[in-house]
Parts: structure tokens; C-alpha cells; sequence
């Protein structure tokens, strides 16, 4: 299989810093090949593991507790399937008998205490259009609990099990009064039971999402005319945390809830005004944000946020400033900092979801264009030495050390397509252009002095190299 390669510079203040002179001499290595923080995203076996496209937003990806990924979508050309796909080693293979999930969207996954794994999903008119749970034996689905637990069509759908090992779902859905409320259940071993009131909202809510505290407690985020709150169950009621409706927020870009090990709920949302991503967290009086507010690019489509083991911050968008490619940032405690270039997957990214394996490693699947929608799965492999197997490049670059005229040979003969990107240390891209030449000449005469990375793209490969500016 081929595997497309991306640069990615992750640097780390006070553990690493890049060389950004010229110091070393013409074709001296300078650190390339020994950087540990020179590492890949890379795809997780082939692009496009779907039949067809994904849905909408129905794009879940998840960890068993060993670490294995599951990826979660409806198909749009195998009859709108629930499908559930898990990755083996070396490919994807799907979960349970074909066609033995029910037809339809609002998505959720989540592995229980013991390793089960459940899937919540809003299912269509054949089959009560409700929500729906089941669950994985090892060979096939069944439902927790009855056929269509809503009042009516569901949206917003969240799933994640409370510290006793129960299945919670959140979920808005219509009441008699036509607003679509917040609503959270729990499967008591027998039933769906309301977890308090069964009305969590007060008004309209959107972009609902679920989560826990290390001690149990159940939050909710949800969006209310173009507003945000967060409500937790203290036992009895849902309560506001903080102020309701504190922050204005975009409302097509979604709302991702998480919980630090110390029990800070941190949302991140689009900003109304800028249409960038801002997170805050509640620092116990008030929601603050984490860095700027507005830090990325603007954002084109859903934003996705997850934590790492390690309570370290990762965020996702679709970055309009890079083509719609997907974008992957984390928090370094001061600044947002980019998890490889922004827009390091091939084409635009559509919808999508973040999410952290055991030991730390980022994960993205998306609506790959590259692949005609298809879902694709990628990670960033900070252990990869896919840097180093690309050092046999398919081009060259001289003089180097360059101070005006830099020549690109692209050592071929192939009259197709090239995409040609250059990079700072920073991870900002510098320069792009695409063409159908085999040598090109790029005046730098005016870029700083430093080291800069090239990534050379076609249909069927990626290389990278690299050239210091005097």
C-alpha cells in the first residue's frame, strides 16, 4: 500500500529547539534524520474505508481499552447503513453481519468499563425513528433495552458510560411545546430512565454534548440560540455552570465537552464573529478561554476537540485558509501550536472527529476528498521514521545553502500534476504552487534566513525535503 507522508513540526519549548541557521555545510544531514520531532500523520492502513460518503457530521472514531481503533459512520451507498469498522493490524474490517445495524444518523460510540462496545444512532421511519442502542457480542448487534427510547426523532446523540459502568445518552429532543430540549438517560439494567428532569434545557438546544467528571458527575453543553450553556447533575437538578448563556457561538460548527483529570470542563466552539475556533474552561467562577480567543485560521465545516490522557488540549478544524484541509493544533500551556502543517491532508477535509488512543496518539477520520468523500482515518506517528524512508527523495533542491535563485530538480519525466508546498519551522506554509514542469526556479531572496521544509505532492506519493536560506 502506498502511504502519503506529511512533515510535521511539533516544537516544544524548553525540550527542543531547530536549528534555523545555515551553520552546516552543503549537503551536511544538520539533524534531519536523527530530529525525533521530524514525524508523520500518516493514513491508518487504506484511504477511503467506506463504500461511499459519511452523512453529514455521522463520523465517530473511538479506542477500545487495548488501543484498538473503531470508526463509525452512515454509509451513503451501502443503504444508508449504521456501519462500524474496526482497524485489525492492517486493514479495516466491519463489525458484525452486514445490514444488522438499522438505517440511518446521529451517530455516537462508546467502549464500556469491560470493553464492550456500544452504538447509539437516531434511526429512520422503519424503525420508530427514535433512538436506538445496541451493542457488540463479538458477533453481532442487539438492543439495550427497548426499540426507540426517545419521545421523538432524536438529534445531537451522545453516548458514554457514568462511573458504575451504566450507559448514559444524551440527546435534544421535541417536547409539546416545539422547542428541542436537552435530555439525558441512563440503562439501569433493565430500562432508559430519565437522569432528573427530563427536560435539562430550559429553551432550544443544539450541538448537545456529553461528559464526565473524574468523579462521576454528569455535564452537559449545548448550544441555545446561538448561545452557549453548560448544565451538571448534582444529585437532583441540573444546574448551571457558570452563567447560561455566556458566549455567542457559531452554530453549524458543533460543541466538543471535555473533562481534565482535575475535573476542569474545558467546549470548544466556532467564534460567532470571526468564524475562527476558541476554547474556554471553567475555572470554578468563571468560563475563561484557553489562549486567544479566535487562535485558528477560519474554520469551514464542524470543529472537534479531545483530550489526552495526559490532560493535554488537541483541537481540530477544517482550515479555509489552507484549502479546507484539515488542521490539527494542541495547547502548550501559553499558545495554540499546529500538531504538524496546517492542512496536511491531501485535499479538503468535510466533516470529522478527533479522538486519543491509550498512550497519547492523536487520531483524525474525516470525509477525505481525496478519496470521493470516503471516510479516511489518519494519526500522527510521533515514533514514525516515515522521514527518514522518504530520504531517498524524488527531487532535489540546489544551491544549499540558497541566498536568491533556488532551483527544484523534480528528477522526472511524469508530465502530470505536482503540488509544491514550502515551510518555515513554524509549520506556516510560505509558498505553494502546482505545476506540470520538472525543474522550477523559486526566488527566495526575501524569505528570513533559516531552514525551510519542501513537500512535494502527485496522486501517488509525497516527499519531503529541506533547504537553509543564508
Amino acid at each position: 500500500m502506498k502511504k502519503i507522508f506529511f512533515l510535521v513540526i511539533l516544537l516544544i519549548a524548553g525540550n527542543f529547539v531547530l536549528r534555523t541557521t545555515c551553520s552546516a555545510q552543503p549537503g551536511a544531514d544538520n539533524g534531519w534524520s536523527k530530529n525525533p520531532l521530524l514525524n508523520t500523520w500518516q493514513y491508518v492502513g487504506s484511504p477511503g474505508i467506506s463504500v461511499g460518503g459519511a452523512y453529514n457530521d455521522d463520523i465517530v472514531l473511538a479506542f477500545s481499552p487495548t488501543g484498538q481503533p473503531y470508526a463509525a459512520f452512515t454509509d451513503t451507498d451501502n443503504s444508508w447503513k449504521v456501519t462500524v469498522m474496526k482497524f485489525d493490524g492492517s486493514s479495516w474490517v466491519t463489525i458484525g453481519t452486514p445490514g444488522s445495524t438499522i438505517t440511518y444518523y446521529n451517530i455516537s460510540i462508546a467502549f464500556s468499563p469491560s470493553g464492550q462496545l456500544y452504538l447509539a444512532f437516531s434511526s429512520d421511519s422503519n424503525n420508530t425513528q427514535k433512538a436506538i442502542v445496541m451493542k457488540y457480542d463479538g458477533t453481532d448487534w442487539s438492543t439495550v433495552g427497548t426499540l426507540g427510547i426517545s419521545f421523538w426523532e432524536p438529534w445531537f446523540i451522545k453516548l458514554a458510560f457514568g462511573p458504575l459502568g451504566l450507559p448514559y445518552l444524551a440527546f435534544a429532543d421535541l417536547d409539546g411545546t416545539g422547542y428541542w430540549r436537552a435530555r439525558v438517560m441512563k440503562f439501569n439494567g433493565t430500562d432508559w430512565v430519565y437522569v432528573g428532569p427530563p427536560a435539562v434545557s430550559e429553551g432550544w438546544a443544539e450541538f448537545l454534548n456529553l461528559a464526565f467528571s473524574p468523579s462521576g458527575q454528569p455535564y452537559v453543553a449545548y448550544i441555545d440560540n446561538e448561545q452557549i450553556s453548560v448544565k451538571k447533575f448534582d444529585g437532583t437538578d441540573w444546574v448551571y455552570v457558570g452563567s447560561p448563556k455566556f458566549v455567542w457561538a457559531l452554530p453549524t460548527a458543533g460543541l466538543p465537552l471535555v473533562i481534565n483529570s482535575s475535573g476542569d470542563p474545558y467546549i470548544a466552539f466556532g467564534n460567532f464573529s470571526a468564524y475562527k475556533m476558541s476554547v474556554m474552561k471553567f475555572d470554578g467562577t468563571n468560563w475563561v478561554y484557553v489562549g486567544t480567543d479566535g487562535f485558528s485560521n477560519p474554520i469551514y465545516k464542524n470543529v472537534t476537540m479531545t483530550i489526552s490522557p495526559t490532560d493535554l488540549l488537541y483541537a481540530a478544524f477544517s482550515d479555509a485558509s489552507n484549502l479546507d484541509k484539515a488542521t490539527v493544533m494542541n495547547y502548550d500551556g501559553a499558545n495554540w501550536v499546529n500538531v504538524g502543517i496546517a492542512g496536511f491532508t491531501p485535499e479538503y477535509a468535510g466533516w470529522k472527529n478527533l479522538a486519543i488512543d491509550p498512550s497519547g496518539i492523536p487520531y483524525l477520520a474525516f470525509q477525505d476528498s481525496a478519496y470521493l468523500d470516503k471516510i479516511s482515518v489518519m494519526k500522527y506517528d510521533v515514533a514514525s521514521q516515515g522521514i527518514q524512508e522518504k530520504r531517498n527523495l524524488s527531487f532535489s533542491v540546489y544551491p544549499n545553502p540558497v541566498k536568491d535563485l533556488l532551483t527544484l530538480d523534480l528528477k522526472t519525466n511524469n508530465s502530470a500534476g505536482k503540488q509544491v508546498e514550502i515551510y518555515n519551522v513554524e509549520g506556516k506554509m510560505v509558498y505553494e504552487t502546482q505545476t506540470y514542469e520538472n525543474k522550477m526556479i523559486l526566488n527566495v531572496k526575501n524569505y528570513p534566513s533559516g531552514v525551510y521544509f519542501i513537500k512535494l505532492t502527485t496522486k501517488t506519493f509525497s516527499s519531503l525535503g529541506k533547504f537553509c536560506k543564508e
